[in-house]
Order: C-alpha cells, then structure tokens, then sequence
C-alpha cells in the first residue's frame, strides 16, 4: 500500500466506527517502529512530525516508512506558517496541522489537495478501548498520542541499561511497536487496513515538458537555472529537473521534469503567478516547439 489521501483516511474511519491514531515520529527507530507495528495489526495509522531545522532529514525517511508498509498511512506536519507548510509538502508530508497562521496554511494545503487537520484530538497517554469508543461516539475520527512514543523511549534507554548500541536499538523499536500495537488496538483500528485501502491513493505527478529552444544553449541554461529557482518554490513542487538529450539527435533537446506532490497540484501550479510570469516571460517565447504532459505511476 501506499501513502492515502488524509481526508478519506479520517473519513474511513468515521464511517467504520474506529478512531485513527497518530503517533509523534520524531526519530527513524520511532518512525520504523510506527511501521512494523501497523502491518502487524493490519491497521491505518497517521505519522507526525515537526516543524525545525531538523524536518529536511527526517520528513523523506518517515515518507519512505510510511509508503513502504501494506497498512494505508497519512503523514502529517505540524506547521507555523505558509512556508513551513509548503516545505513539509516539498519532502513528503500529505497533512498539515497549523499551530499559527492558521488561514495562511490552509490556503497553501488546499491548493494542493493536502487535508487541513482540524479534528484530531491529543491525548497525553493511552486511552482504554472504552474511552476510544467514547471519542469515536462523540464524533471524533483520529487522537493523536501526544508524546507517548519518545516518552517511552526516554525511559526504555534509562542510564545504566546494558548491551551493544546495535542490541538496544532493536529492542527499542520492538519495546515501542508494542506500545503502537496496544494503541492500534484499544482504538479499533486494528483490522480496519483492507478496508482502508479503498481510500484514494496520495501519489506523486511528474510534469514533463519536452521542448527546442530558438536561443542558444548558454541563454537556456540560464533560463532554466532560474526557472529552477523560481519554480521550486511553488507550493506542492517537490522537484524541478532541468537539462539536456544525452543523444545530440534527439527531437526534443531540452527538458524539464518537476515533481508535483499530487495530482491536484496541476491546476494551482498552472494558475501560480510565479509560473504564469517566468512561463510567459522567459520560457515560452524561447520554446515555441514543445510538449507537456503530466504522469503518474502506475497504482
């Protein structure tokens, strides 16, 4: 399975009567551990992370965990602002909390078809099946375990704790898939993947322009060097590629790929004043003979 649309994981969830946890992965070992123990009980499950300097590193490998497992997975940024949020959607986050500059966030998610949270509910422990069941009657379609998963960690590696550094890691990732799979399974959620996996697949889009250029090939270079800068910086871009046929008689010589996060990114990328200015001003009057498709992976 795959990363899934976060709105239609929350809504799974109403629907089937469980609540969807979410988990702090704020490390690889956690983010692993989060992993393991959703296959284990066949069961959706949300990562979080963090705004900070350390978000660059950490997003893509807890992407990577996330579309590896076979249970459906969100992966959700907690954010301050416009650019935070546009960043956690460059490396791989397909849900965003606001904890300030609320209406700025949203305005850049919906605009890339990422899910605005607005109805997870924290929680500093671990909830009883029954009070599970209580939130999910109340109309509560996610908690989030606030902390529990590096509180637990703090403790398993207390001082003194003996065995090789590679040994108490993995009895670390193990001592916290167990935490997770308690959770997954208090919340109901264990068992509810299958299901799940009807939810609509969040996948990446490559944007693909292959073109001819009337000016020289010096004058591209450095048009497409700030295009890259320019257009990168477009929400729900995650990549831009610009460069040439490794065969000098290819039809089309030059080319950009740029990553879009989703599908839905296609329409806000086109109509982006940033993209409208550079495409009008500078790329297509040097590259009248051009193609443009956009791709996905096969799913």
């Amino acid at each position: 399975m795959a990363i899934v649309d976060a709105s239609d994981l929350l809504a799974h969830a109403v629907r089937h009567t469980y609540v969807l946890c979410s988990f702090d992965a704020t490390s690889l070992d956690l983010a692993e551990a989060i992993a393991v123990a959703a296959d284990a009980e066949n069961a959706p499950v949300m990562f979080t992370v963090y705004e900070g300097a350390h978000l660059a590193h950490l997003l893509p490998a807890v992407e990577a965990c996330a579309t590896r497992i076979r249970s459906p997975a969100a992966v959700r940024a907690v954010v301050s602002s416009a650019e935070a949020a546009a960043a956690a959607l460059r490396l791989g986050a397909n849900c965003l909390t606001a904890t300030a500059d609320a209406a700025s966030v949203a305005t850049t998610a919906e605009a890339c078809g990422a899910y605005v949270e607005r109805a997870i509910r924290a929680v500093g422990d671990e909830p009883s099946s029954d009070e599970c069941a209580r939130l999910c009657n109340n109309g509560v379609p996610a908690i989030h375990h606030d902390g529990l998963l590096p509180r637990r960690a703090a403790e398993f590696l207390r001082p003194g704790r003996e065995g090789s550094y590679e040994d108490t890691l993995r009895q670390l990732r193990q001592s916290i898939a167990a935490t997770v799979s308690a959770c997954l399974r208090r919340s109901g959620s264990a068992g509810h993947a299958p299901a799940a996996a009807a939810c609509r697949a969040w996948v990446p889009v490559e944007h693909t322009i292959l073109f001819n250029a009337s000016a020289e090939e010096a004058e591209v270079r450095r048009m497409a060097a700030r295009g890259t800068r320019v257009l990168a910086n477009v929400p729900g871009v995650r990549r831009v590629f610009a460069g040439r046929a490794v065969t000098d008689g290819a039809k089309y010589r030059y080319c950009w790929i740029i990553r879009f996060a989703s599908e839905r990114v296609i329409d806000s990328y086109r109509a982006h004043p940033d993209h409208v200015a550079f495409a009008d001003g500078e790329f297509r009057p040097r590259a009248s003979d051009r193609i443009s498709i956009d791709y996905k992976e096969f799913g």
